[in-house]
């Protein structure tokens, strides 16, 4: 989605319909065109991926590494870590 008019406040529903060949964060309304990852920020992401899955292993819990949409009214985490969240898999079974 290349022409966003960048007087619009756009929602959710918009933010959906937009393809993967450009990744935005929507913040209040306002579409901001995201950067790739450093290398450095991949590696301490994979990192603490990793050991947040080692210690939920096992435990009711899904650890859940970016990207993914995330709606919340704060600047969303880079990992996340869900469990037994009745929300996350009603979201998850809504997009499919």
């Amino acid at each position: 989605m290349n022409n966003l008019a960048e007087e619009k406040r756009y929602t959710y529903a918009d933010y959906i319909t937009w393809g993967d060949d450009i990744r935005y964060e929507l913040i209040d309304g306002i579409p901001y065109a995201m950067a790739s990852p450093s290398r450095a920020h991949q590696k301490i992401s994979v990192e603490l991926s990793g050991r947040l899955w080692q210690f939920l292993r096992g435990k009711p819990c899904e650890v859940y590494h970016a990207p993914f949409d995330v709606r919340v009214n704060y600047r969303p985490p880079v990992e996340a870590a869900a469990c037994n969240c009745p929300a996350v898999r009603t979201a998850q079974a809504s997009r499919v």
